[in-house]
């Protein structure tokens, strides 16, 4: 439908029947004052044609595009014999619109419909429609209880508003594309979809969760070592990280479709990176050659988190982060440490990657991180956010006593150019305050002291590459559960 109505908020629509009896008249009346009374500018010949105009002019607005929106044919018996025999007023309108109902039977969709047949009465060894409708589908209102059920899809027609609407056409799964990352990912995507349809039913989630982890482990355990000959080759590296950007893209779609149902596995997750890296760790080889691997777990680790605090899922960022990592390495072994730790990358992979920027970053990694960040739905501001999280919660850790290296903060130098992190803005709010009080192994009277004790101005000066040295003004604690 084209601008063919009153307004796009009344749309102006023919009715077409036939006189059969009283009460029939009367029916097809009370529908189109039901109709009026919702927004639809109905034309009914009762109110609108009036001694000394035309009749047929009057009957003509049924093929008029620019006069007429929709065109509703009330169908009974009568109707369908007058329409298909062509006699009477009912026959001449059924004539004028047969062009258009054939129209829109070959033009197919939903786009343009004008005409529909509403059934009113039916009879036995009687098409319930005129034969110009008899292929397409028609609303059924023969019956009180068949009127009340339906009348709701007709109201939907008229406003070109359909009850169900086909979602946009996405792209080829990743594991069907013709490159080495759709190879990749076929391993996983099987159980992607297996983990996507408990979720949906809410049935075995649990069991599907640990199976596409597994999956995942399988893959990243298995993406060839940063070597050749022996000696590390940073570009091979960064070569065959990128072949698994559909994988890490799957993961992200993923855990963000589970947070939004509340069903984020914080345990399986924290497994899958205790098992994964400890596969890591068993590995015979030189000390950076799996750096890249190890950034894979971290970039997961990031993009975890800023889904956490996007769907306020605080619960469960605070039990990946707040529970013992085992470590076992190829002396078989075993390190209890904190998250901080499994993710940390060597010196001398940060010396060779500075060399590559030709940089002196702490963690030069984000160079890395921020220059994959593509297809996500997360921006560069939510991941320098996530960051941020991340560092404050392994050195409140630490500063309380727990052993293992902090987090270090990869995007550290860029917080100077960023905006303000809308978290912390938000922890203004005592309702969002009490959500992560516990994340922060905080009470609401001392949040702001154990902040400034795991992140002093200097430590902060030093991570952004001497940028920012104010901690309090950073972070808006002075605004900390001063709002509802």
């Amino acid at each position: 439908m084209t601008a063919s109505t009153t307004s796009d908020e009344h749309p102006r629509t023919f009715i077409s029947y036939a006189w059969t009896t009283p009460a029939h008249e009367m029916r097809v009346q009370n529908l189109v004052d039901q109709l009026r009374r919702d927004g639809i500018d109905a034309l009914l010949d009762k109110y609108h044609l009036r001694p000394g105009m035309d009749a047929d002019q009057y009957m003509e607005q049924v093929a008029a595009r620019g006069e007429v929106g929709k065109v509703i044919a009330i169908c009974d018996p009568n109707y369908v014999g007058k329409v298909d025999r062509r006699q009477g007023g009912a026959g001449k309108e059924g004539t004028i619109m047969s062009t258009g109902v054939y129209d829109q039977l070959l033009a197919g969709g939903e786009a343009g419909r004008r005409f529909v047949a509403v059934v009113f009465d039916k009879a036995e060894g009687v098409s319930p429609t005129p034969a110009m409708f008899s292929s397409s589908l028609h609303i059924d209102m023969s019956t009180q209880e068949l009127y009340d059920a339906n009348y709701d899809e007709l109201l939907r027609f008229l406003y070109d508003q359909p009850r169900l609407v086909a979602p946009s056409i996405g792209t080829r799964p990743s594991h069907l594309q013709s490159s080495q990352s759709g190879a990749i990912t076929a391993t996983t995507w099987p159980r992607a979809s297996a983990l996507r349809r408990a979720i949906g039913s809410n049935q075995g989630v649990s069991v599907a969760f640990q199976n596409y982890l597994e999956a995942v482990a399988d893959t990243i355990s298995s993406m060839p070592l940063a070597v050749t000959e022996h000696q590390f080759d940073l570009q091979k590296g960064l070569r065959e990280s990128g072949l698994l950007l559909p994988l890490r893209n799957e993961f992200v779609d993923l855990m963000q479709y589970a947070a939004r149902h509340d069903v984020l596995d914080a345990a399986a997750l924290g497994d899958f990176f205790e098992e994964t890296i400890n596969r890591l760790e068993s590995i015979q080889a030189i000390d950076i050659a799996t750096q890249f691997h190890r950034l894979l777990l971290m970039e997961l680790m990031v993009f975890l988190t800023a889904i956490c605090v996007r769907n306020n899922r605080a619960i469960s960022l605070n039990e990946l982060t707040s529970r013992t990592y085992y470590r076992t390495n190829f002396h078989r072994k075993m390190t209890p440490d904190t998250f901080g730790r499994i993710f940390y990358i060597e010196r001398e992979f940060r010396s060779i990657y500075n060399s590559l920027l030709g940089k002196k970053w702490i963690k030069p990694e984000g160079d890395w991180l921020f220059n994959r960040e593509t297809s996500t739905g997360f921006s560069h501001q939510e991941m320098m956010q996530a960051d941020l999280i991340l560092l404050l919660k392994s050195r409140i850790l630490r500063s309380k006593g727990l052993s293992g290296s902090p987090w270090y903060g990869f995007s550290g130098p860029y917080w100077t150019e960023a905006d303000d992190f809308s978290f912390f803005v938000k922890l203004s709010s005592r309702r969002n305050l009490v959500i992560w009080l516990n994340f922060f192994e905080s009470e609401m009277d001392d949040l702001k002291d154990n902040i400034i004790a795991a992140l002093p101005d200097q430590a902060l000066y030093e991570i952004t590459n001497d940028g920012i040295g104010n901690t309090e003004w950073f972070l808006k604690l002075d605004t900390y559960g001063t709002r509802p």
